[in-house]
Parts: structure tokens; sequence; C-alpha cells
């Protein structure tokens, strides 16, 4: 497969695990809703993002083998499977936090507030936040570089359009509103992953040579 074709891939799996976030996320007040309603899109969002948010790591992978990328080949591929794997098991402990708060009677338009109640799961969650944060400002700090390298064919659009710098700017933006708060905020690591995949797929240049897994 080729570099676009592989990077587009990872595009669409993170517009799949966006989606699984909005699922989860309109359970969280979900007072007065039906049981078998909520345990669906419980159950279809956490599928949603376990399957997907691992196939981020080929996204980064081929943005790693681009030409001329650099020293940090190396670490940007691996940062790819820690963000694939930590993001995969982060999102499905959320849809099960979720789950144990709205059986427990915890109703809150917070997902934090939801997750207070389930120490064991929130102390797992924060340490797996901080680690998938530290791999994604390593990982976007090297496609930066790499971007604004004149010998380098990284998209030039990844100096703004990598994870750590969209993340925060949704979050930025998402705190302004209740559905921002709601909804941007907490999607903001897979929405920024759309942004980012999409953009490097969109300005990739084609090569003689095509991309290997």
């Amino acid at each position: 497969m080729s570099y676009r074709s592989l990077i587009a891939l990872s595009a669409a799996a993170a517009l799949l695990a966006t989606a699984g976030d909005f699922l989860l996320l309109s359970v969280v007040d979900g007072s007065g809703a039906d049981p078998g309603i909520v345990r669906t899109k419980l159950t279809i969002g956490a599928v949603f993002g376990v399957l997907t948010i691992p196939v981020y790591a080929i996204g980064y992978r081929a943005l790693a083998d681009l030409p001329g990328f650099g020293s940090a080949r190396s670490i940007v591929r691996w940062c790819g499977v820690l963000i694939g794997l930590i993001g995969a098991f982060i999102h499905g402990l959320t849809a099960y936090a979720i789950y144990a708060a709205i059986e427990s009677g915890v109703v809150s338009d917070a997902p934090t507030a939801m997750l207070e109640g389930a120490t064991a799961s929130s102390r797992v969650l924060i340490a797996c936040w901080l680690a998938a944060a530290t791999a994604t400002v390593v990982a976007s700090s090297a496609l930066i570089a790499s971007a604004l390298s004149a010998s380098s064919a990284t998209p030039r659009a990844l100096a703004v359009a990598n994870p750590i710098v969209v993340t925060v700017v949704l979050v930025a933006v998402g705190l302004l509103s209740p559905w921002g708060r709601a909804y941007l905020a907490p999607a903001a690591p897979n929405v920024a992953h759309v942004v980012m995949f999409a953009a490097a797929a969109m300005s990739v240049r084609s090569f003689d040579s095509d991309a290997t897994l």
C-alpha cells in the first residue's frame, strides 16, 4: 500500500474512534434513558474505539517512513504503537467506568465526575493518560521538527496539524461552551488524530516505492 493509503486508513480509524467517543459521552447524562439504548451505545462506542485506535500505529509508521524523516524515525514508530495500545485501553476502561457509574446511580454531565466514584479505574486512567500524553508530545515534537526540515518529505501542514497542537486548541475551544465541555474537549485527542492523518493524507506526495508494514 502507498503511504497515502496507509495514512488515510488511520484517518478513517480516527474518525470511527471519535464516533465511539461521542457515543460514550452521549450516555453520560443518561438519566431517564432506556437501559437497553444505554448499553447499546456503550457497547458500540467501546468497540469502535478499542478496535480502531490501535490502527493509529500504522499511520505513525507511514509518516515516520517518509523519505528524509531523520533519526527520530524509530521513536515515532514506537510512540505510535504506545498511543494506539494505551489509547484503546483508555477508551475501553472509560466505557466500563461510565457503565459502572450509571449502574450505581451516579449520573452527571461531566465524565470526570462520573469516574470519581470508581477510584481504581480513575487512578489507572490518570496513569494511562499521562503515558499517552507523553508519547503524543514526543511524537508530535518529532513530526514538527521533520515538517520544518527542508530535506524531509513530511507534509509541512503537520507543523501545526499534529496531535498535541490540535488537542490543545480543541480543548481550549471546547471549554467555551457546555457542548464543547461535554463532547469536544473529552474527544479532542481522537479528533486531533482525524485532523493530523487527514491533513497528511491530502498533503503527502507519492513516491516510487510503496510503504511496507
